[in-house]
């Protein structure tokens, strides 16, 4: 089948076919979980109280976003 057919087939543009056909390998999970100690967490709040949360997860090696879900988790 050519790269249109497969697209027409199914239902998807010939540019994703042509993507899929030259990466054949998965690309590698980027998600990575870590559980931040709460004690840590309030030590460093107290320690740095208007740090950002970008250098706060920076400090715990962890993305932005579970910085903001700690803290809203843990009021």
């Amino acid at each position: 089948m050519s790269i249109r057919e497969t697209a027409k087939q199914f239902r998807i543009g010939s540019a994703s076919v042509s993507r899929w056909i030259n990466q054949i390998e998965p690309k590698a999970s980027t998600t990575r979980q870590r559980k931040i100690d709460k004690s840590e967490l309030i030590k460093d709040v107290e320690q740095y109280p208007d740090a950002y949360q970008k250098e706060r997860a920076q400090r715990f090696g962890v993305c932005q976003k579970a910085i903001w879900q700690a803290l809203k988790k843990w009021d």
